[in-house]
């Protein structure tokens, strides 16, 4: 009951051995096809910072003109462009990441 926050008596079917609770499929099917957002991309979540950095222009903007004013104050080349690729491909806890670091750079120099 714990791990399914259900009844032990709750339907389940058992897909490639794993046992799938029946109230399950329907959302994981839809997550898969992109049909529903990730819990990630909603506001609801703990930390919606994925929300807000796709639905507020402001978080995104700043966020982009805070990396790309600070970056420069980076002297190593290969520290710089990780900062580089994990702004460009990265997820936004990975951005924040980045940024905390150019903000720690600018502090201490």
């Amino acid at each position: 009951m714990e791990t399914t926050n259900s009844k032990i008596t709750v339907p389940s079917v058992k897909i490639k051995g794993k046992e799938i609770l029946t109230r399950r499929v329907l959302p994981t099917l839809l997550k898969i096809s992109g049909l529903l957002k990730i819990d990630l991309e909603t506001k609801w979540h703990m930390n919606p910072y994925e929300f807000w950095y796709k639905n507020v222009p402001e978080v995104k903007n700043f966020m982009d003109k805070y990396f790309e004013d600070n970056l420069s104050k980076i002297n190593f080349i290969k520290l710089k462009s990780d900062c580089e690729l994990l702004i460009t491909t990265g997820n936004v806890t990975e951005k924040c990441l980045v940024l905390s670091l150019l903000g720690a750079v600018k502090y201490f120099n």
